[in-house]
């Protein structure tokens, strides 16, 4: 932006294909060669094999190269505790999956030729190949010609080499420290928010209410059984997915009460997938206010202000009393509830 802040012109989007994935077609391919069983069994007698295993996998996959005629060795992993459990039959059996090269396994250690391990980052590579493409024919996306690799797996050589080949025309960049590039990234925005100055919104925010009850529109299983003039759980939309949302912005609804001597209204929060839900059935529960309406000489006329602020990673809720003029607030974590959802 002019003023140089950033701003999001799609929403963070994608799957779970990163490094962890690689991982566990290489525990996989372990298992196969030890024996589901065995493997449980040897690591919960040795936790410090088991992780140095672990590190060991992390390390050389990232410093593999996808070149070569497919023959050579692409790593060597030392079995430790492991190898007395190899069973030559089940390493042979291994050997015959493999098209090229040659398993071997020796004095303790497991030689994983290189065309079986680029089986392991296929799926990741197809998957993250899929998702270029659908980005960039995004209207928004055109013109784009830069592209930075961060984060860990961004430092294996493989999939350095595949997403310029997926990108041949874009420029792409990989960062000193890739790995630290995220953790960098979350400390610099925390000495500056304001760095990022407007998001695209993930969901579609809104409150549930009643209303009343429209026919030949509304669900006859949604009317509420109290008051059968009104519809419930109803989705009071306040922001859309994918709409710009500058950080800072309010958005504001009025809730009016139920019955003339109500003295409280509890409000909900949801967020929803869809652009346009109808109704909070089906959607995520975000979190709740009470606001106390102790004044009841207007009845029905009178209303909370229900207010959500755009800020950093927490939705501010806040609702408001016109009569007392008092004021609720509650922080939404987002973040929290992503973890849930996922």
């Amino acid at each position: 932006m002019q003023d140089g802040s950033l701003q999001e012109v799609v929403c963070a989007s994608g799957e779970a294909w990163g490094g962890m994935n690689v991982n566990k077609e290489f525990w996989k391919f372990i298992e196969q060669l030890i024996g589901e069983d065995k493997l449980k069994k040897v690591f919960s007698e040795c936790k410090a094999e088991e992780l140095d295993f672990e590190r060991s996998i992390e390390q050389q996959k990232r410093d593999l190269k996808a070149d070569g005629d497919g023959s050579e060795i692409g790593i060597r992993l030392a079995l430790g505790a492991l190898n007395e459990h190899v069973e030559e039959e089940s390493a042979k059996k291994l050997q015959n999956t493999i098209r090229k090269g040659k398993l071997n396994v020796k004095n303790g250690k497991v030689k994983i030729p290189l065309s079986k391990i680029q089986d392991f980052f296929e799926p990741s590579v197809k998957n993250i190949k899929e998702h270029f493409e659908k980005l960039f024919r995004k209207k928004e996306t055109l013109g784009v010609h830069n592209v930075i690799l961060v984060g860990g797996f961004s430092e294996s050589k493989i999939i350095q080499e595949s997403v310029k080949t997926i990108l041949a025309g874009k420029k792409v960049t990989i960062p000193q420290d890739a790995g630290l590039a995220v953790l960098k990234g979350a400390v610099l925005y925390g000495h500056n928010p304001a760095i990022v100055s407007a998001r695209i919104s993930r969901y579609t925010y809104g409150t549930e209410v009643r209303r009343y009850f429209l026919k030949d529109f509304d669900d006859p299983k949604m009317r509420d059984k109290k008051h059968p003039e009104y519809c419930r759980e109803v989705f009071n939309k306040l922001i859309e997915k994918d709409e710009l949302v500058h950080v800072g912005r309010s958005v504001e609804t009025e809730v009016y009460p139920l019955t003339a001597d109500m003295t409280g209204m509890t409000i909900g929060m949801y967020l929803s997938e869809k652009k346009n839900p109808k109704y909070t059935t089906g959607c995520t529960y975000l979190g709740k206010m009470n606001v106390a309406m102790p004044d009841t000489t207007g009845g029905l006329d009178r209303k909370v202000i229900v207010s959500l602020h755009f800020g950093k990673t927490e939705l501010v809720f806040e609702g408001r009393d016109e009569t007392s003029k008092k004021t609720v607030t509650v922080k939404l974590d987002t973040l929290e509830n992503d973890a849930k959802r996922k």
